[in-house]
């Protein structure tokens, strides 16, 4: 199934519309989008060219519910896919890849010992990622739940028998 999130946003919708973006990779067989909006208008699902898709297309599977999307599509093109929804309160975006790539660890630790408990705000601290698969240029987004970016880095990597461990020291922001 759809077992890799790509990306995971909540939160409330007051201003009417609200678009995201997806990074979509060349790895990805099928990708899955879920949203829910409490007063849902409209959604729309971009890929990278920029025009809407054709929920019609044989590689599209859509479902329709009054305040709730399903959209699956086998081969996504690779590249920034686009979700815009429109409406009003609480929604729920989830959108899950079938991929042979796999998140396998996130770990944080501070001078080499690990952090337990509540993660240390505006601190340096090592974060570090194991990840299985065939992963080429690989990179990070750090987001806040409602998927507001908040940083990104492009991490060390150190291969090792088809699982690849990625470092890299990040200060935390405070809010």
């Amino acid at each position: 199934g759809h077992n890799q999130t790509v990306l995971r946003a909540s939160g409330n919708l007051t201003e009417g519309a609200r678009d995201f973006e997806v990074p979509i990779d060349s790895s990805i067989d099928s990708i899955y989008f879920f949203v829910s909006v409490q007063c849902l208008q409209s959604v729309a699902v971009i890929p990278p060219p920029g025009h809407e898709f054709n929920a019609d297309a044989p590689e599209v599977t859509h479902h329709e519910f009054s305040a709730i999307r399903l959209v699956t599509i086998k081969a996504p093109a690779p590249g920034t896919w686009r979700i815009g929804i429109a409406g009003r309160g609480v929604y729920s975006l989830i959108v899950k890849a079938k991929t042979a790539l796999a998140l396998r660890e996130v770990s944080l630790s501070r001078n080499g010992s690990p952090i337990v408990g509540a993660t240390p705000l505006g601190e340096r601290v090592r974060l570090e990622t194991a990840l299985s698969g065939a992963g080429r240029e690989v990179s990070f987004h750090l987001i806040s739940i409602d998927a507001t970016l908040i940083t990104s880095f492009d991490p060390s990597v150190i291969p090792a028998n088809g699982t690849s461990t990625y470092t890299t020291d990040i200060t935390l922001p405070l809010s």
